[in-house]
């Protein structure tokens, strides 16, 4: 399974993916532990100290329904979520049998970018809705580890970040 992090410019806190947590970067950091369970590509649109390919669309959705093309199956992974554990990966990859993977909260929200995208897609409003269109399999949010789905996309979540990761010992939820 190919895992694709896709990395923007951030309006909300411009330069997110290469703040430090801990002793890495948080691109640094993820990329790291997604390699350790799956092949990992990351798609840019700007330019990053780090190997990327350049991401030439013109939104997620469009990105998404070229690599749904490309790979037929990859898996999503947000460049901003710092504390995902390769235990959360695996579980990710137990669960694909060909079909869609989706993380989903008691209260009925998903997880799009940490997602088991599966079949051709075409680009719809939002990933949400292609994620409907896939008639995914949905797992339950609550299975996986503590932080997995925090991501920083504010000075105040970057903030919290430094605080879990000092509560966590700077293991960075790194300890299975």
């Amino acid at each position: 399974m190919q895992a694709i992090i896709p990395v923007k410019m951030s309006e909300r806190l411009p330069g997110k993916h290469l703040l430090k947590i801990g002793s890495t970067t948080m691109l640094e950091s993820v990329v790291k532990r997604v390699s350790t369970v799956m092949d990992v590509q990351v798609y840019s649109k700007i330019r990053i100290p780090f190997p990327y390919v350049p991401d030439n669309s013109s939104n997620i959705m469009e990105l998404v329904s070229g690599l749904t093309e490309k790979y037929g199956a990859f898996m999503l992974v947000g460049g901003d979520m710092p504390f995902f554990t390769s235990l959360d990966l695996e579980k990710m990859l137990e669960n694909y049998k060909g079909k869609a993977v989706v993380p989903r909260h008691p209260d009925g929200r998903i997880e799009p970018m940490f997602t088991i995208y599966a079949g051709r897609l075409q680009p719809q409003r939002n990933l949400i809705a292609m994620i409907e269109a896939m008639k995914p399999v949905y797992i339950d949010a609550s299975e996986f580890s503590k932080y997995a789905f925090f991501n920083v996309n504010t000075q105040e979540d970057y903030r919290n970040a430094i605080e879990i990761m000092n509560a966590m010992g700077n293991s960075g939820g790194h300890t299975e």
